[in-house]
């Protein structure tokens, strides 16, 4: 299944994030990513809110990456964080939980954890990391091995070369500028075999 992050900078002006999410709502999705971090708290309660009647029609958890500590009644199904915000977590939430890895001291550190999934990138090349080189198939291979969780790969993974990911990875993985710059989200990502 497919992992829509959002990047609303990505998003053609003629589009919102709103609508570029709505239309991303299909049968292919079962996960939603909301990686906006400079929009305060009411703005991304709001768009939870406008969002979540088309994620149930379709049976798609939405998760939250932003750098407040939002209270359960949100309305997500989840908090997606980094590493470094999860570990230093007090006290772990009853939400479900989601989180960024870049290693695989991380992805062992996390195994004692009960999480959604880990989300380990950029697998390819991608212009939102144009100076990091991607850490390939291999590296994802080898992170997938360590971790008692489930490994979502991402970056810079589209209709060219997901077929290229090993076969657990082909069929979850996540998706942000290839679906944030398209015309049609919905068409787009039907367009991904499973």
């Amino acid at each position: 299944m497919i992992t829509v992050v959002s990047n609303r900078k990505l998003i053609q002006e003629s589009k919102g994030l709103l609508e570029t999410l709505i239309n991303s709502c299909t049968l292919n999705v079962d996960r939603i990513i909301i990686r906006e971090k400079d929009l305060d708290v009411n703005t991304i309660k709001n768009l939870v809110e406008k969002l979540n009647p088309y994620a149930k029609e379709y049976n798609i958890d939405i998760f939250v990456n932003s750098p407040y500590e939002l209270e359960e009644g949100l309305g997500a199904s989840g908090r997606h964080y980094t590493f470094k915000q999860f570990m230093e977590l007090k006290k772990k939430p009853n939400y479900k939980i989601g989180v960024s890895v870049h290693s695989v001291d991380e992805i062992r550190l996390l195994n004692e954890f009960d999480i959604e999934y880990v989300l380990l990138g950029h697998i390819f090349e991608t212009d939102c990391k144009k100076n990091t080189s991607p850490r390939g198939t291999e590296f994802l291979v080898e992170l997938r091995k360590e971790s008692s969780n489930k490994v979502i790969p991402i970056g810079g993974i589209n209709l060219n070369n997901y077929e290229e990911l090993e076969y657990k990875s082909k069929n979850d993985f996540a998706l942000m500028s290839s679906v944030m710059k398209c015309n049609n989200p919905k068409k787009y990502i039907g367009k991904f075999n499973f």
